[in-house]
């Protein structure tokens, strides 16, 4: 079953407050407690986007495939690539408990694997 799960984007990027993050982000209100349901009805592709934005990533990074039984797949269909693990600690979490020496190597490794994943491949 496909779902919509923002709440995991939410949980990776640190953000404690998402009704607050999509109203500072120009939703309204009520558009953005719609959108923090699991089930919402409709879905605008614009809102999409705006949220893709806001967010820093694509619109596959907000839905989820979970197994109900009622869909076999084969083990090669793309859609499984939209299986995701169970997010039980932020990563904010993670960090504050890390000692400080340990925070300085973690920092650099991040800036460069944030350079490596811009580089366009060759």
């Amino acid at each position: 079953m496909l779902i919509y799960n923002m709440r995991r984007v939410f949980a990776l990027r640190g953000i404690d407050k998402p009704h607050k993050f999509l109203v500072d982000n120009g939703f309204a209100a009520s558009t953005a407690s719609a959108m923090l349901t699991y089930y919402p009805i409709v879905f605008k592709v614009k809102s999409l986007e705006k949220l893709c934005v806001a967010l820093s990533c694509t619109p596959s990074d907000l839905f989820e495939w979970r197994d109900d039984g009622k869909i076999v797949l084969q083990e090669t269909h793309p859609i499984n690539s939209l299986r995701r693990e169970k997010i039980t600690k932020k990563l904010s979490d993670i960090i504050k408990d890390l000692p400080l020496d340990k925070l300085d190597g973690l920092e650099s490794y991040l800036e460069n694997y944030a350079k490596e994943e811009s580089r366009p491949e060759s």
